[in-house]
């Protein structure tokens, strides 16, 4: 990394990442619709908060696996 955080976060609090666990979701029309848990968006910011000294739980609605 080209930067350091000058104060990381040493807490014991995770951050809550909720996300989807389906890909696509049906429409009323019959189309589907992306949910939009695309990996850039969601992991990035993760990645820096994890460098920051944060930690994570991963969760979604039903319990199963998130879908990329």
């Amino acid at each position: 990394m080209a930067w350091t955080i000058q104060k990381p976060y040493r807490g014991k609090h995770k951050i809550l990442v909720i996300a989807a666990d389906e890909r696509y979701l049906p429409t009323d029309n019959g189309k589907l619709f992306s949910t939009g848990n695309h990996p850039i968006e969601t992991l990035l910011p993760l990645y820096h908060l994890h460098a920051a000294g944060f930690e994570f739980e991963v969760a979604t609605i039903s319990g199963l696996m998130t879908k990329f």
